[in-house]
């Protein structure tokens, strides 16, 4: 029986404990057990073992992997959440295991780098800047055209990103990124940015793994934002409704943006824009995709990106028989309009009535404070639909967004 080491499964990644289960395998995990890296009771059962260490501190998880992998051979170490990519390439090449180079980690982390990488093997990209402090702000302003955008170097789920149109926009959302104290996993937002070339297009993401051969592409999902100036994830399908010509611009760029990367295994989830040019990387993690798009890819072709993530890190070939569409499959999430709180939700019992109901989820309990719609943490609820055809999955969705009553 192998062994495989999991950094801090969250999210997306908690789903690799069952799988990894069913697979036959020992789940060791690297937990600091606080905050929000609890695993959840539910996914207990599944974990052999749990090492308890400070995640934010690299020497300790390094001095417990090297331990760990001294008593249970270790077959994999994988990250189970985006800040742990970088930490489990690293631990991968220390204790010998199969994993995505330290180099190719740092970049897949820290979007300069992914950019530098980008523009070195000719792939397009945005026009970057590295904003590490306020007085930098007039000379980058000086030399990028307004719009453009704002983000952390490292962040996920769209935080402190947004679109500013001039110099004061961009000092007021830098000032707001530095006093920020929010935190997740431990680690906060930072005072290091990112500004780039706002692009005009309309957004995708790519979700798929790498392999001896190379990139494997397995969906195109349309991406849903909500109004500009931010850029928070409102909704989702799979697949998306294009062409076969804009689908082979899509998959030839992506393949060129993984070949810049130098990504060799694990599962990828790219973020492209297309504008009149043709695609262009918002960014790309080594990971598995969130908002529940890998459920999306199992409901609409059967695919378990899931076993996929983890057949390519043990090295294990991956036979797909089929990736054809079977059905499309979305995600709408909820927000309050111009609430901070609601008490009750009316059309629940509607909504599962409802052709190509899946699931209806609450995000934000009653009662508890939202915050505005900037990123992720605005979102309080969401469903799932399937329909046999694009145009009917979207109209349920549409539906299920006028149905729903927060009060």
């Amino acid at each position: 029986m192998q062994n495989i080491l999991i950094i801090e499964p969250s999210t997306a990644g908690l789903e690799l404990l069952p799988t990894a289960h069913a697979m036959g395998l020992n789940v060791f995990i690297l937990t600091a057990n606080q905050d929000e890296r609890i695993i959840p009771t539910s996914y207990q059962k599944f974990i052999f073992k749990s090492v308890i260490v400070d995640t934010n501190n690299f020497l300790a998880m390094q001095e417990a992997t090297v331990e760990l992998h001294k008593k249970y051979p270790l077959s994999a170490i994988i990250p189970g959440f985006e800040i742990f990519v970088a930490h489990a390439a690293r631990l991968s090449c220390l204790v010998g295991v199969p994993g995505i180079s330290v180099e190719t980690g740092d970049a897949l982390r820290n979007k300069a780098k992914m950019r530098d990488a980008l523009l070195k093997n000719d792939v397009r990209s945005p026009n970057h800047f590295l904003l590490e402090e306020k007085k930098d702000i007039v000379k980058i302003a000086e030399q990028l055209k307004f719009p453009c955008v704002i983000k952390p170097i490292d962040q996920s789920g769209s935080v402190h990103v947004s679109k500013v149109c001039n110099l004061n926009e961009l000092i007021y959302a830098y000032d707001a990124l530095c006093r920020d104290e929010w935190t997740e996993m431990g680690k906060g937002v930072g005072k290091v940015a990112i500004v780039e070339e706002y692009i005009d297009g309309e957004e995708f993401s790519i979700e798929g793994y790498v392999d001896q051969h190379g990139a494997n592409i397995i969906a195109i999902t349309k991406k849903f934002l909500s109004q500009e100036p931010f850029f928070v994830e409102m909704g989702h399908i799979v697949q998306a409704n294009i062409n076969e010509i804009m689908r082979a611009e899509i998959e030839s760029y992506v393949k060129k943006v993984i070949e810049a990367l130098r990504i060799s295994l694990g599962v990828f989830h790219c973020e492209i824009r297309v504008d009149q040019q043709g695609p262009i990387l918002m960014e790309i993690a080594g990971r598995l995709a969130g908002d529940r798009i890998c459920n999306l890819i199992l409901l609409s072709s059967g695919i378990n990106l899931y076993q996929i993530m983890l057949q390519s890190y043990l090295g294990q070939s991956i036979y797909l028989d089929d990736i054809a569409l079977k059905q499309y499959a979305g995600i709408r999430f909820f927000a309050l309009n111009e609430q901070d709180k609601y008490y009750h939700i009316k059309g629940i019992t509607e909504l599962q009535n409802m052709s190509g109901f899946q699931e209806f989820k609450i995000l934000v309990g009653p009662g508890q404070q939202v915050p505005p719609l900037r990123d992720f943490t605005g979102r309080v609820a969401f469903c799932i639909f399937t329909a046999c055809s694009y145009d009917i999955l979207q109209s349920l969705l549409n539906n299920a967004q006028k149905n729903i009553i927060f009060e």
